[in-house]
């Protein structure tokens, strides 16, 4: 495959392909080498190593936009190539961690709900910008939720297809 071909399926510059075959780019950016793995069928801790990584590196990627309400394709390929990688119970403990914070994100949407039903009845300008206030609340944390969801299912395929 050449770089004009793998630039085209990745989406990854070719100039920055070139650098990376050419040793001139010693630890290329984790989601860079997540395209790379899922386009070239390669498994991504085998690639982050020969980059350099260890499993600790690849922490730092898992923070996400809590306003964005679904993950990037980016986002899930990156998610499904590292939990391919972590250990069953591992997978097992962090569906469980998600489960539960999401009780804890619907209860705190429970609640603001709550104080919107009771503020709604009055007219008051000061009333209605808490009203505004609690609806962006409730979306912020319905999209961790959605987020959540997402990355359940990936947990949920990678147990289902690996074991």
């Amino acid at each position: 495959m050449s770089i004009r071909d793998l630039e085209n399926i990745s989406g990854i510059d070719r100039s920055k392909l070139s650098r990376i075959e050419n040793g001139l780019r010693k630890k290329p950016n984790i989601l860079v080498l997540s395209k790379l793995s899922a386009v070239l069928d390669l498994v991504l801790d085998d690639l982050a190593a020969v980059c350099e990584y260890i499993k600790e590196d690849l922490n730092f990627v898992m923070k996400f936009n809590p306003n964005v309400e679904q993950l990037s394709k980016t986002e899930k390929l990156f998610l499904l190539n590292y939990y391919r990688m972590l250990p069953r119970t591992n997978l097992k403990e962090k569906k469980k961690a998600l489960e539960e914070e999401n009780t804890s994100n619907q209860k705190v949407i429970n609640e603001l709900n709550s104080i919107n039903s009771k503020i709604q009845a009055g007219t008051d300008e000061l009333e209605k910008f808490f009203v505004n206030g609690t609806d962006d609340g409730i979306k912020i944390y319905s999209g961790y939720i959605a987020r959540n969801n997402e990355e359940i299912k990936i947990i949920d395929s990678v147990l289902e297809t690996y074991g």
